[in-house]
């Protein structure tokens, strides 16, 4: 079908005359090129996306990773381990969270090899796999540092997706004027939120705000969320967030769907004693 020129329809141009829109300007999709598909991004969130390269994902400013505007993760199709879940979780190989110094080996060596990339929620348990410990290091994830990573290894082993996603959001916002062009960076806007939020954390001693229940230890983190006051997502102060539990959370306007998670489930049994 051909539209027709509307440039030549004497009634709008009369009324974008009125209004002193004197440019006609131009309308192109953001990004477009670049963000994944409705049907590719189903597969992305089951069973992963398979890249050529590593080439392909790209390190963010705050070093998690992202793949045509989605934060994820990466892993060998390789090294997923065949059958039934039988081997030890510390036996299960590692998937990538951030831009690690060992992801960026693989970058610059990943000739021959079928890397994934996922937004898996059950990506832990279906394929086996577990965290990078070097990528947590570089996102300070919960804290950890090279010597947390030792001397309170509960934290390593208590990650989740939907913990890492609370902290870090799937979806990344438009950058501000994207023309759709093929070198388009999608900026970070949420990029501190991560950081914002241990120190909120912090600050709280780890205890939620609103109904004071501890939750400082290592294995007891992953309960303690952080809340915005006002919602303008990516605009991330102390003074905007507030550290509570996910009970308190789910109890939040708009926030009910936080109670299918496993972790609300768990969380209730914890708090009932």
């Amino acid at each position: 079908m051909r539209l027709p020129d509307f440039s030549a329809d004497a009634a709008l141009n009369s009324l974008r005359e009125e209004m002193g829109a004197t440019e006609q300007g131009d309308i192109s999709l953001p990004a477009g090129a670049k963000r994944l598909s409705e049907e590719e991004l189903q597969i992305l969130t089951a069973d992963g996306i398979d890249v050529a390269s590593l080439l392909e994902v790209r390190a963010l400013a705050d070093g998690t990773l992202a793949y045509r505007g989605r934060r994820v993760f990466v892993y060998d199709r390789n090294f997923v381990l065949p059958g039934p879940q039988s081997a030890r979780e510390e036996e299960w190989p590692r998937f990538h969270v951030a831009d690690c110094p060992k992801l960026r080996q693989l970058r610059a060596w990943s000739h021959g090899r079928q890397y994934v990339v996922s937004a898996e929620v059950g990506l832990m348990q279906k394929k086996q796999l577990r965290a990078c410990q070097d990528c947590l290091v570089e996102l300070k994830y919960e804290g950890i540092d090279k010597k947390a990573k030792l001397s309170r290894p509960s934290i390593v082993h208590a990650f989740t997706v939907e913990r890492f996603y609370h902290l870090w959001p799937r979806d990344l916002p438009e950058a501000p004027g994207s023309t759709g062009e093929p070198d388009v960076e999608l900026d970070d806007f949420g990029g501190d939120f991560g950081e914002h939020a241990v120190a909120a954390m912090e600050l709280a001693q780890y205890r939620c705000t609103k109904c004071g229940i501890d939750l400082a230890a290592p294995e007891l983190r992953r309960f303690l969320h952080v809340h915005h006051r006002e919602v303008v997502r990516y605009d991330n102060p102390l003074s905007e967030l507030v550290v509570l539990c996910i009970g308190c959370h789910a109890n939040q306007s708009g926030h009910g769907l936080m109670r299918a998670l496993l972790d609300f489930s768990e969380f209730s049994v914890l708090a009932r004693g």
